[in-house]
């Protein structure tokens, strides 16, 4: 079944491993609900090698990405797990990557309905402090200096993990970043004036100021404190020592106006060690083949509308006479008391189909309206088009939760 699709929901979330206790949450309803509604799940620390025989989670397919195990406590630590599901996995390309702390996906404009191709980095940054780092861990942000030199250069980026990094307000854009004093080349990207973040964590921590550095270097906005849903940057992380704000979803400035909103979750304990989920929506347009079982089989199709006259109810009652029609309805009286869920459901089928058929045979169908497509003037050009797109999804998203303090 061929359906369309207007929005992309994505979410990252620091599970504190996919075994937890005797909780398997590969299998476990609650997580897999958790994490259902969305069209790519990203996870980090899932403290799982390649021998754990994961295929699948819940509706996703599951691909893993996993560091060696440690020889002094045989236990595996860190690892990110890319979850896609079936209807766009095709054109959500895995990367060829060489660090097992972050990996890069490619998603296709031409199918997503993007001006340019979108490379997602989902990365688990290990705490400063932490064994690892110290024995010589990655130095994360000169390794993304290099893959976005590499192969990102005409598309846009979004970066999302845990990134153990506590920015404060730090601003991660040039404020009143203009040219008109200075001797720069007319190609020098602006610095949009957007809004500044706000943040319930005020620490700045030397990682937190690197990142917002990176950020001004290539263009990147972080969307928490900024965004439509949390406009106040929530928590994300609450351990013994206090809450912090540590993980992230940063974007292209050229890609802000995609974003349709960005939510920092409720902190769920029996799902993730200290770790909220973090979850946002993107503007697109693509059509896509789900799967039969992905489909809901309790819906049914709409009947047909008919046109109701003065001389309708006498030929409605006569057709309800007919042959056909009476013998469907003696059947119908014959099965008796309906008492399950199922048999209600199903002789509510039979029921609609007496009255259709009865219809069928008397009244006439209410022509269906074809509405003509409405010629937009010559400046209603593509960015126009894309700007009231979101403009109507952002309606939705308000008159939905007209009452999310987030939204006013």
């Amino acid at each position: 079944m061929t359906m369309l699709f207007s929005t992309l929901k994505m979410c990252t979330w620091n599970v504190g491993g996919l075994f937890s206790g005797d909780i398997d949450k590969t299998q476990d309803k609650t997580f897999i609900d958790s994490i259902s509604k969305y069209d790519l799940a990203f996870l980090v620390e899932t403290h799982v090698g390649y021998n754990s025989n994961i295929k699948n989670v819940g509706p996703f397919n599951y691909y893993p990405v996993c560091r060696p195990i440690t020889k002094a406590n045989n236990r595996y630590y860190g690892g990110i797990a890319i979850l896609r599901k079936p209807h766009i996995k095709d054109h959500v390309k895995i990367l060829k990557n060489s660090n097992t702390d972050y990996q890069w996906v490619k998603l296709e404009k031409k199918f997503f309905g993007f001006h340019r191709d979108l490379y997602i980095c989902v990365i688990y940054y290990p705490p400063v402090t932490s064994t690892y780092t110290k024995k010589g861990g990655i130095e994360l942000f000169e390794c993304l200096e290099n893959d976005i030199t590499l192969f990102c250069k005409d598309a846009d980026i979004l970066l999302c993990g845990d990134f153990n990094a506590r920015a404060g307000s730090h601003p991660d854009l040039i404020i009143q970043d203009e040219i008109d004093f200075l001797p720069l080349y007319n190609t020098y990207p602006l610095d949009k004036n957007i809004m500044l973040r706000k943040n319930r964590d005020k620490k700045l921590d030397c990682r937190g100021k690197d990142l917002c550095e990176f950020c001004i270097s290539h263009q990147l906005r972080i969307l928490n404190g900024r965004t439509l849903g949390d406009l106040n940057g929530n928590f994300t992380c609450y351990t013994p020592n206090g809450a912090s704000v540590v993980d992230y979803s940063i974007v292209s400035e050229s890609a802000l106006d995609y974003i349709l909103y960005f939510r920092v979750a409720e902190f769920v304990p029996t799902l993730s060690d200290c770790h909220c989920k973090i979850e946002w929506e993107m503007s697109a347009q693509f059509s896509a083949n789900l799967r039969d079982d992905c489909i809901d089989h309790d819906l049914h199709t709409m009947p047909s509308r008919y046109m109701w006259s003065e001389n309708s109810v006498t030929v409605f009652q006569e057709a309800l006479t007919s042959p056909s029609v009476l013998e469907k309805i003696s059947d119908f009286i014959l099965k008796g008391h309906f008492t399950s869920k199922i048999e209600i459901n199903e002789a509510s089928v039979k029921l609609t189909n007496i009255f259709i058929e009865a219809a069928e045979q008397s009244l006439k169908k209410t022509p269906k309206y074809r509405k003509n497509k409405k010629k937009h003037k010559n400046f209603f050009d593509s960015d126009l088009h894309s700007m009231r797109k979101n403009l109507i999804n952002y309606g939705k998203i308000y008159s939905s939760n007209p009452k999310d303090p987030m939204n006013s």
